[in-house]
């Protein structure tokens, strides 16, 4: 990942690079959004992003679904003693990854 990745400064300095491009960075990008808003600000669950990447993030859910995926791998890393799926009540790595269903939320697989 090129400088300005998942930064723990929420303050744009003047060497913030895109998380996907390197060049400068405008906008903060939150991995994830809705309701789960507020935790992921809560747990720096963020990229610096310049404008052309943020809208080709928000245009392609392939690229949205790998931040995600980034994000949740960096929470988990960062407080494994904190259950994601519990906290933000969703799961978006690959079966195997850890053991739960991609895509569900735990709303979701209880009804199932």
């Amino acid at each position: 990942m090129p400088k300005g990745g998942m930064k723990n400064s929420k303050r744009k300095t003047v060497d913030s690079r895109c998380a996907l491009c390197g060049m400068p960075a405008s906008d903060r990008h939150h991995l994830l959004n809705g309701p789960r808003r507020a935790l992921a600000e809560k747990y720096d669950l963020w990229v610096w992003l310049c404008r052309p990447c943020h809208m080709k993030v928000h245009s392609s859910r392939t690229l949205m679904d790998e931040l995600r995926k980034k994000a949740q791998r960096k929470f988990q890393r960062e407080h494994p003693q904190l259950s994601f799926q519990i906290i933000f009540k969703v799961n978006y790595l690959d079966e195997g990854e850890d053991g739960e269903l991609k895509g569900y939320s735990i709303d979701e697989l209880s009804d199932l």
